[in-house]
């Protein structure tokens, strides 16, 4: 299963607003970008960048800086809510906040790669039957689950 990443801050100051346009807003040689304070994950393989998909399909790569790193994806959630910056995350982290008006995205007209969901377990054989309960409800919940993000990540909220 993937899941979708969308870039979100709240709340939205004058300096920000430009970037909640749709696609036909364009990234001037990455410079208005990266005057904004981005909410970096620690665990991200390029913390620096970000990599999305423009409206045409082309790659980008936007340098990210910022004042504030986490490994916890849930702190740079909370962080994006106080406003201290523009959050990069799998949507499914981000939806409940959109949906309530505490983050609105940004650069809609840019995707980010999807990322992987996996379940890593030790094996079949003699799986225990809480961990065979578990992958039952992931398989179960998780598609439900995704799709209603990915409802409320297109909406915006509304």
């Amino acid at each position: 299963m993937h899941a979708r990443r969308c870039v979100s801050a709240g709340p939205v100051t004058p300096k920000l607003k430009q970037l909640t346009r749709g696609p036909s807003y364009s990234i001037d040689a990455d410079l208005q970008f990266v005057e904004h304070d981005c909410l970096r994950y620690t665990l991200a393989s390029q913390r620096g960048r970000w990599r999305f998909r423009g409206p045409g399909g082309e790659a980008l790569y936007l340098p990210v800086t910022g004042s504030f790193d986490s490994d916890h994806r849930g702190a740079l959630r909370v962080a994006a809510c106080a406003g201290l910056g523009i959050v990069y995350l799998p949507r499914f982290y981000l939806a409940e906040a959109i949906e309530r008006g505490a983050l609105v995205r940004i650069l809609p007209g840019f995707s980010p790669p999807p990322i992987d969901i996996q379940a890593v377990y030790p094996g079949r054989k003699l799986l225990a039957p809480k961990t065979r309960a578990c992958l039952d409800f992931l398989a179960r919940e998780l598609p439900k689950r995704m799709a209603r993000c990915e409802a409320v990540a297109r909406s915006g909220g509304r």
